[in-house]
């Protein structure tokens, strides 16, 4: 009996074995890569540091990461500063310029038009737009200040600065008071 075959056999079957382990630990790799772009895309993080996650040389984790995710390194990146950006326009009331440098952008025309080439709006459109679409309470507008004087005369409670006022003063008597050089208006 010829066993050359056989033994052919078993180091095709051994040799694709090994490939699978090597996939996996890839995979592996990769995705310790890939955890480390999602938990800190606030931080500066370069193709290095990615790499280094890795524990590959940065040109081939450059090639293996486009290969699995379907997107180089930088873009993966962009696109979850972005997405994280979005989720961060809709829920809070932080401003654009605030957003953009939460989310790891150190350039708010930068930022502008990345969110604009991947969600077709700028940042602040793409709030109101989407605020408007959904009835989604945005940020509120700011409100003007309101006169101390106004305060006092119209709140239910006489305030600790007027300890003689037992009653709402309207707003002409706040207009008598004198100011700081002892004037009236």
């Amino acid at each position: 009996m010829d066993w050359r075959p056989v033994l052919w056999g078993m180091q095709a079957a051994s040799a694709a074995a090994r490939e699978q382990r090597r996939d996996r630990e890839v995979a592996e790799r990769l995705e310790r890569a890939r955890r480390l772009l999602d938990e800190c895309y606030g931080e500066p993080i370069d193709l290095e540091a990615a790499a280094r996650a890795a524990c590959l040389s940065p040109h081939h984790f450059h090639r293996l990461f486009r290969r699995h995710t379907g997107d180089t390194p930088h873009q993966y990146l962009t696109r979850r500063r972005t997405q994280r950006a979005r989720e961060l326009l809709l829920t809070t009331e932080l401003s654009v310029t605030e957003v953009c440098l939460e989310v790891g952008f150190h350039s708010l025309g930068s930022f502008s038009s990345l969110f604009h080439r991947y969600l077709g709006r700028s940042p602040s459109h793409y709030r109101k737009m989407v605020v408007q679409s959904l009835g989604v309470p945005g940020p509120r507008p700011l409100l003007a200040p309101i006169p101390t004087c106004f305060l006092r005369a119209f709140s239910a409670a006489p305030t600790s600065q007027d300890p003689r006022s037992d009653r709402p003063r309207s707003p002409v008597e706040c207009r008598r008071q004198p100011n700081k050089r002892g004037d009236t208006p």
